[in-house]
């Protein structure tokens, strides 16, 4: 699908009682055409957002999803925020450099396959940061079989949706959301905070 979220965080993700995620908070969504760099409003919340989007720069909006869904991953494993949230500075190099780490309690009883995946969700590099083929596709999905096949009601969402996007676009545009924390931030500092 053409959509990108660009606010993915543990706050906006649902569980129903048969434990089907539902995305909430669709004010920074947006349709995008197929070209790479196809967003360039910094929206999401900082704690989730990927380097590309701390130093300003267009982006891909379905990367940048992906980015923050590697963050829930790490926060519903170790509950806490894999960098530092404090230091704006701190937090890009901490990304860039892949400075984090599993808590010791956690570390020994997950298994290497969603280590693995998420180490690809928070790849600092946007082009080799996984698409969700590959997350679909990975050996930690895997483990569980009931995760690989949709259900029909899965199965029809996703037919849906094309017909509805018409009605959506209109929608989206009328949609005036306040600024993020992180445009509000971005705006508050100098270009070359970074260097």
């Amino acid at each position: 699908m053409e959509i990108v979220h660009r606010d993915i965080k543990c706050e906006n993700i649902l569980i129903t009682e048969n434990y089907n995620i539902k995305l909430t908070d669709l004010s920074f969504s947006k349709f995008v055409s197929s070209k790479r760099l196809n967003c360039s409003t910094y929206c999401c919340s900082l704690s989730y957002a990927p380097p590309e989007i701390l130093i300003t720069r267009p982006y891909d909006g379905k990367t940048s999803d992906i980015w923050s869904l590697g963050v829930v991953l790490y926060v519903m494993l170790n509950k806490k925020i894999p960098f530092n949230r404090k230091n704006m500075k701190l937090m890009y190099q901490q990304q860039v450099k892949r400075d984090w780490e599993h808590r010791s309690s956690v570390e020994k009883i997950i298994s290497e396959n969603v280590k693995l995946c998420i180490d690809n969700l928070l790849q600092p590099e946007p082009r080799k940061r996984w698409t969700i083929d590959q997350i679909l596709d990975s050996d930690w999905i895997k483990m569980d079989r009931r995760l690989v096949n949709m259900t029909e009601q899965e199965s029809l969402a996703l037919v849906e949706v094309p017909n509805q996007k018409n009605n959506q676009k209109k929608h989206l545009k009328k949609i005036k959301a306040d600024r993020s924390d992180t445009q509000q931030i971005l705006g508050k500092r100098s270009k070359n905070f970074l260097v």
